[in-house]
């Protein structure tokens, strides 16, 4: 249970590269030979820490590829087990200013099983997670692009698929701000220092284009850049105006608060400055900093504070939250009924660090003060403020809970001394708990018994960000049941953001044993037994077999027509139109066809 990581579900280890040194940055690849290996041109590497598979050539249009501008792209090749592409270009000295970053990308329509990465960083070589600042995950099966984070992943946008999409990344280094727009679509707003996993540096370091786990399908780019810009953006006033194509020290003489350069007021929500300070409405985040506020509270002698009113749109369990928000020592008061009073208030109740955090199982709706200062007496900082309803995930009727106790290590599979694991049967979802220190983590092992080849699907959701998957097979000891015949990888895998729901699906290829794997990843913060202070680790996965979602749909193009009743009316009495499993085309399966018709689900 409790082990440092010993399956591989990322790249590897860093080294130093060429660089591209201070000003802006172009290639478009149309200086490169056709088919040529683009490692070791135009400062182009492989990720130092695996083999070169050589896969990382030069497309040209000629041959039929599809380029974006000019007559030639970069292809990139992924593998099922990792060792496809992993390509780094470095940049250095560009730790200051407002920059712009484009990358246009195709992903053929057909790809699907796997998932491909847009990565950028603010380190390279890595030291830690936090060298991270943009990961975007691309999964074309299910049609999403994300933009991950140990805090919690931003909604997804559509996938563009079978077209070029451009991948844009605006970044304000002098605010600690960026932008991340793909397609034309706004993906997330954070931190550069905070994309990952926070303490990274203020710098453009290196992007990575990863293939990951998308086997045989090609991922194209062109046109990709790095070019400084005009810093300006949009400016929220105390009325909850907002002025777009402002400069930051426009909006500050304006008494405004930037929010990014390359913001717009179209994406922003600027929030009125009240009687009491920011006024808010749940859920949400809000970012900003005290420096400058004044003493309004006095609740720390001395120290400036912020102050905001907040609406509870409806009851129930609601949590405001500094975690991870800030790098300073914060205090947070609460009051039902007045500004500036203290009913609650909490110091360090984050698990980590020296932030705030205040929980209430049941709180009515209704309208609530919060005050935010630095107990130290020192005038605060930046931060950013969550008001949210805790992540719960409730176990499913017919669900049964894991047999390892939270803090014990009874089901830690190969990870253990003596390999144990627990059972685990088709459509009966587990609900177990997990448990993360920070630097050792619960990696729970679910054993399953194949009777031969299956399609199967492993869901889950967690209150937590949880890495599910299979447990690889060297090739040829596929079921084998030993540890020693396993790679070191979890493949295929994906990743469940905080409630949120996620699939992986697996082709066993013979009879045997197989073990499904749940753990922690590894850029949360601490995950404790129990469910103190609203901090939730509990989980919920299942393993089922994979099932046709559309089953009328004869033709596979997504829509139950005409087309689809002449296939079924042709195989009348035969299995080939049978839909609802009684072994032979009929009228019911007529009539079911008939029910389903239009757009499949």
């Amino acid at each position: 249970m409790k082990r440092m990581m010993m399956l591989c579900t990322a790249a590897a280890t860093c080294a130093l590269s060429a660089a591209a040194w201070g000003g802006d940055w172009f290639d478009s690849f149309d200086s490169y030979a056709c088919e040529s290996q683009i490692v070791g041109q135009g400062g182009w590497e492989f990720w130092t820490g695996g083999a070169d598979p050589g896969t990382a050539r030069v497309s040209c249009a000629t041959d039929g590829y599809p380029v974006y501008a000019g007559d030639k792209s970069l292809r990139i090749q992924g593998a099922a087990d990792l060792s496809g592409d992993d390509i780094v270009h470095t940049y250095s000295f560009v730790n200051s200013g407002f920059w712009g970053y484009t990358a246009w990308q195709y992903i053929p329509a057909d790809a699907s099983g796997g998932t491909t990465f847009f990565i950028l960083l603010n380190e390279y070589p890595t030291s830690s997670n936090a060298s991270w600042s943009v990961v975007l995950q691309m999964d074309p099966t299910a049609g999403t692009v994300v933009s991950q984070s140990a805090e919690g992943d931003a909604p997804p946008k559509p996938l563009a698929l079978g077209r070029w999409a451009e991948i844009k990344v605006l970044i304000d280094l002098d605010a600690d701000l960026q932008t991340i727009f793909y397609d034309g679509l706004l993906l997330d707003s954070k931190t550069w220092t905070g994309g990952w996993e926070p303490g990274g540096l203020l710098n453009v370091g290196a992007v990575d284009l990863w293939s990951d786990s998308l086997a045989n399908v090609p991922v194209f780019y062109d046109e990709m850049s790095l070019v400084e810009l005009p810093a300006q953006g949009a400016c929220c006033l105390d009325t909850g105006e907002c002025l777009d194509d402002t400069t930051p020290a426009d909006c500050d003489a304006a008494g405004g608060r930037y929010m990014n350069s390359g913001s717009s007021c179209e994406a922003v929500d600027c929030p009125v400055y009240g009687a009491c300070g920011w006024e808010l409405m749940g859920p949400m985040q809000f970012s900003y900093t005290t420096i400058g506020q004044g003493d309004t509270c006095d609740f720390v002698g001395n120290s400036e504070d912020e102050q905001f009113t907040v609406e509870i749109p409806f009851t129930g369990e609601w949590s405001f939250s500094l975690c991870g928000g800030a790098d300073w020592d914060t205090v947070l008061a609460f009051d039902p009924d007045e500004c500036c009073g203290f009913a609650e208030f909490d110091d360090n109740g984050c698990p980590s660090g020296f932030q705030s955090l205040l929980n209430f199982p049941e709180l009515a709706a209704g309208t609530y003060y919060l005050n935010l200062e630095d107990v130290s007496g020192q005038n605060g900082g930046e931060y950013t403020l969550t008001i949210d309803t805790p992540c719960i995930i409730d176990c499913p009727d017919g669900g049964v809970a894991e047999q390892e106790p939270c803090g014990d290590d009874t089901n830690g599979g190969c990870n253990m001394d003596t390999p144990a694991f627990e059972d685990i049967f088709l459509d009966t979802p587990i609900c177990g708990k997990a448990y993360y220190d920070g630097s050792t983590r619960d990696t729970d092992w679910y054993e399953y018994e194949a009777p031969g080849a299956q399609d199967l699907v492993f869901s889950g959701s967690a209150e937590f960000i949880c890495v599910i998957g299979i447990i690889q097979y060297n090739e040829g000891s596929e079921g084998s049941g030993s540890c020693d015949d396993i790679s070191g990888y979890i493949s295929p895998f994906t990743s469940i953001g905080e409630c949120e729901e996620n699939e992986v699906e697996v082709s066993i290829p013979v009879a045997g044993t197989y073990w499904f794997f749940v753990a922690p990843d590894f850029n949360n913060d601490v995950i404790q037994c129990g469910d103190e202070d609203g901090l939730e680790n509990d989980y919920v996965v299942m393993l089922s077999e994979a099932g046709d979602d559309c089953p009328w749909d004869f033709d596979d193009n997504d829509v139950v027509n005409t087309a689809d009743l002449l296939f079924l009316l042709g195989a009348w009495g035969t299995p080939d139109g049978d839909v609802n499993d009684d072994g032979t085309t009929n009228t019911a399966d007529l009539l079911d066809l008939l029910g389903n018709w239009g757009n499949c689900p």
